[in-house]
C-alpha cells in the first residue's frame, strides 16, 4: 500500500452524494436533517482510466472544522453570488454504527428560499452533494477487477450543496480531474521507483501489489494542457473585467487554484477596492440570516458571562469558544478561515470586515450595565437628575420665594412681580478606564474580559455616583450665600446640640422643614419624607419607625403612648455615613418638591458607557469606559440635620 499526500487538495474539491431527511424539518426554525456521506465506493474515470472512489469513514479520516464553523448550504455548488447560498450548517457530526456523516442544516428566511424548503419538506427534492478535499490518499489493488482503487484517508468537508439529480455533471467532471491527478502522480511514483531499481539492480519490495497503471498518452497530456489553459484563460478575463490588476491574474494562474475557488478571492478583491473608494454615503446590507446568526452569538457570550439567559438560539452555541465564535464571524462576512491557527483567527477577527469586536463590545458592555443597574444607591429618592449639553461651569437658580397675588380692582392694571434667587454652581467631569480584550483572551477563551472585569467597572461607576452625592452630605461645604449646608443660625437646618432618635428630635426635624422661609420670608411649608441614618442606627431606626409600637412620650415622667411616626417616613440607611458620625441622623424632603441636590450627566447619557476601538498599543480590542458626571446641593431648605448622641 503507498501513500501520496495531496499537495493541492485544497484547491481542488471533490464531491459526493447524500440525501434530505424530509421527517426531520423544523418549521420554527427552518432547520432539517441530512446525511451528506456513507463512503460508499463510486467508480470514476479519469485520464489515465476507471478507478475506484472511496472515502474514509471514520473519525479520525475526517477534519470536520469547516462544517462546524458554519459552512455554507449552497445551490449545486455554486458560490459566485449571495443568493447561491441556501443556508448554513448548524452542527455536522458523525454516526459511526451507521457509518454516515450527517448534518443539521438552517434555510435562510429570503422569501426566494421558501419554494425551496417547501421542495424540500415535500419530498421532491431531497439529494445533497457535498464538496470536499482531500489532504492524504492511498492506491490499493483490487482482487476482484483491474481497476485501482483510490482511498481518501485524510479529508475535509468544505460545503454541502443541495443537487437537483444527485450529483452536478459539472461537479463529477471536476471530482474526475482531481482525483484523475491522485493517481498519475500515484503512477508516476511508481515509474520512477522501477526506473531506479532496474539501474541499481536492486529487486524492489512492495507490500500489496500494485495493478499496472495505464501510461498517460499524448492524448491525455494534451487534454490536460488544454484544461489548464482553459483555467487560466477564465481566470484572466474575470480579472479584467472587474477592473482588478494583472498582478492578481498571475497570482491566481500561477498558484493552481480551480476557476470556482479563483472566482472567490477576485469577489474579495474587487470587495476590498469597493470599501477603500471614498463615497458620499454609506449603505449597509445584511441578511437576515446573518444578523440572526449575531443575535445568536451575542446572546450566548451574555449567558456564559452571566449577563444574560441561555434562550433558544444562544443554546446553539453552548458549546462555543471565543475563537469558534471567531471563526464563525469571519465566516459569515465571506472571509476564509482555511488554514488558519488560532492566533491568526483571532487577529483577523478583530482587524477585518467582521463584526466580532462589536459583538465582544456588546457583551462587555451588558456586564457592565448589569452590574451599575444592580449596585445600590440609597441616595436616589433625594436627587433630580438632569442632562447638561457641555462640560462648562452649570449656573443653577433656586426659585427661594414666589409672588403674592394681589387684587386687581375693576379696570385695573396687573402689578409686575419678581423671584428672588439664590444660585448654586457646579460642573461635570470625565470619570474612566480603558479595558483591553487581547488576542490571548480570545485563544484562551478567558471571558474575565467580557464578565467580571467589566461588572467591577459597573459597580465602580455605582459607587463614584454615590461617593458624590454623599460626600456632599457629610462635607456641609459652603453654599452661595456663603453659608455652610447644614446651618442652625440662618439655615436653620441643624440641631443646636446632638440628640438620639426620639419623639422630641424627630418632631423638632420635622417642625424645622415645615418652617422654612423662602428669600422674602414667606413660609414654603415642605413635607419631610425621609428618614437617613448610618449603619450604626439602622436597627434603632427601625424599631423607632415600627408601626404600633410603644415609645417614651415623656422624657422626665418616663410615661409611654403610641409611636406617632410609626410607618411616617421613608427609612435610608447608608453606610457611607458612618466613616463620617456614626451618631449623626438627617431627615430630608423629596426632589418632587424642592430641588435639594442635582444629580447631571453628559448630553443625557445616564450611567457609564464605552467606547471600542482595536488597540494598536494593545494587541487586541480596548474598551473604554467613560462616566460623566457632576453634583451638587441646590437647596438647603429639604434637608436637616442632627449630630446624634
Amino acid at each position: 500500500m503507498k501513500t501520496q499526500p495531496n499537495k493541492n487538495s485544497m484547491d481542488d474539491l471533490l464531491f459526493t452524494r447524500g440525501q434530505f431527511t424530509p421527517a426531520t424539518y423544523d418549521a420554527e426554525e427552518r432547520t432539517v436533517e441530512l446525511i451528506w456521506s456513507t463512503g460508499a465506493p463510486v467508480q470514476r474515470r479519469g485520464l489515465s482510466g476507471p478507478f475506484i472512489e472511496e472515502l474514509d469513514m471514520s473519525p479520525s479520516s475526517i477534519r470536520m472544522d469547516r462544517l462546524n464553523a458554519g459552512a455554507p448550504l449552497l445551490n449545486s455548488h455554486r458560490s459566485g453570488d449571495l443568493s447561491d447560498v441556501l443556508g448554513v450548517v448548524t452542527r455536522a457530526w458523525i454516526d459511526e454504527e451507521k457509518n454516515e456523516g450527517r448534518a443539521l442544516v438552517q434555510f435562510s428566511a429570503r422569501d426566494e428560499v421558501s419554494s425551496i424548503i417547501s421542495d424540500v419538506t415535500t419530498g421532491v427534492l431531497r439529494n445533497i452533494s457535498v464538496g470536499y478535499a482531500t489532504h492524504s490518499v492511498e492506491k490499493r489493488s483490487n482482487e476482484d477487477t483491474e481497476i485501482p482503487i483510490l482511498r481518501a484517508t485524510d479529508w475535509e468537508p468544505m460545503e454541502i450543496s443541495l443537487v437537483p439529480v444527485g450529483a452536478d455533471p459539472a461537479s463529477q467532471i471536476r471530482a474526475e480531474e482531481a482525483l484523475s491527478k491522485n493517481l498519475i502522480d500515484l503512477n508516476n511514483q511508481e515509474a520512477n521507483m522501477e526506473q531506479q531499481s532496474e539501474q541499481r539492480e536492486e529487486a524492489t519490495v512492495v507490500e500489496t501489489p500494485v495493478v499496472e497503471s495505464t501510461r498517460i498518452s499524448a492524448d491525455e497530456v494534451q487534454a490536460a494542457i488544454a484544461s489548464e489553459r482553459t483555467r487560466s484563460n477564465k481566470i484572466r478575463s474575470s480579472v479584467r473585467a472587474a477592473g482588478l490588476p494583472d498582478k492578481l491574474a498571475d497570482e491566481l494562474s500561477e498558484s493552481g487554484v480551480d476557476f470556482a475557488t479563483a472566482s472567490e478571492r477576485i469577489f474579495d478583491a474587487l470587495r476590498q477596492k469597493e470599501e477603500k473608494a471614498p463615497t458620499t454615503q454609506h449603505v449597509e446590507v445584511t441578511t437576515g440570516h446573518n444578523e440572526k446568526r449575531y443575535q445568536c452569538m451575542g446572546e450566548a457570550l451574555e449567558a456564559r458571562t452571566g449577563s444574560g439567559e441561555w434562550t433558544d438560539g444562544a443554546k446553539e452555541y453552548r458549546g462555543s469558544s471565543l475563537l469558534d465564535l471567531a471563526k464563525e464571524a469571519l465566516i459569515l462576512k465571506g472571509e476564509s478561515v482555511r488554514g488558519m491557527d488560532g492566533m491568526e483567527v483571532s487577529q483577523r477577527a478583530l482587524h477585518s470586515t467582521s463584526d466580532f469586536p462589536i459583538l465582544l463590545s456588546n457583551t462587555a458592555n451588558k456586564s457592565l450595565v448589569a452590574a451599575y443597574n444592580a449596585a445600590p444607591q440609597t441616595f436616589r429618592p433625594l436627587v433630580r437628575t438632569v442632562s447638561v449639553p457641555d462640560f462648562k461651569t452649570v449656573s443653577r437658580v433656586s426659585l427661594a420665594g414666589k409672588p403674592n397675588l394681589e387684587v386687581v380692582n375693576e379696570g385695573g392694571e396687573f402689578k409686575r412681580g419678581s423671584l428672588d434667587e439664590a444660585q448654586e454652581t457646579y460642573s461635570i467631569k470625565t470619570y474612566g478606564k480603558v479595558l483591553a480584550v487581547t488576542r490571548q483572551t480570545i485563544v484562551n477563551d478567558d471571558l474575565d474580559g467580557l464578565g467580571r472585569i467589566p461588572s467591577l467597572f459597573g459597580r465602580a461607576a455605582a459607587d463614584l455616583e454615590s461617593d458624590l452625592v454623599w460626600g456632599l452630605i457629610t462635607a456641609n461645604g459652603t453654599m452661595g450665600d456663603g453659608r455652610a449646608l447644614f446651618q442652625a443660625a440662618n439655615h436653620a437646618n441643624l440641631a443646636s446640640s446632638g440628640a438620639a432618635l426620639s419623639i422630641a428630635t424627630v418632631g423638632a426635624a420635622r417642625k424645622s422643614i415645615r418652617l422654612q422661609k423662602d428669600l422674602s420670608g414667606n413660609r414654603i411649608n415642605i413635607q419631610p419624607e425621609s428618614l437617613i441614618v448610618p449603619a450604626a442606627l439602622e436597627v434603632t431606626a427601625q424599631q423607632f419607625l415600627a408601626p404600633g409600637n410603644q415609645y417614651q412620650a415623656n422624657a422626665v415622667s418616663g410615661a409611654t403612648g403610641p409611636n406617632i411616626f410609626g410607618g411616617a417616613f421613608n427609612l435610608i440607611v447608608e453606610p457611607r455615613l458612618d466613616d463620617n458620625s456614626a451618631t449623626a441622623w438627617y431627615m430630608a424632603s423629596s426632589p418632587s418638591q424642592l430641588d435639594m441636590i442635582e444629580l447631571a450627566y453628559l448630553q443625557g447619557r445616564s450611567g457609564p458607557f464605552t467606547e471600542q476601538r482595536v488597540g494598536f498599543d494593545v494587541d487586541g480590542l480596548e474598551l473604554k469606559v467613560r462616566l460623566d458626571v457632576g453634583a451638587a446641593v441646590l437647596d438647603y431648605r429639604g434637608l436637616y440635620k442632627n449630630a446624634g448622641a
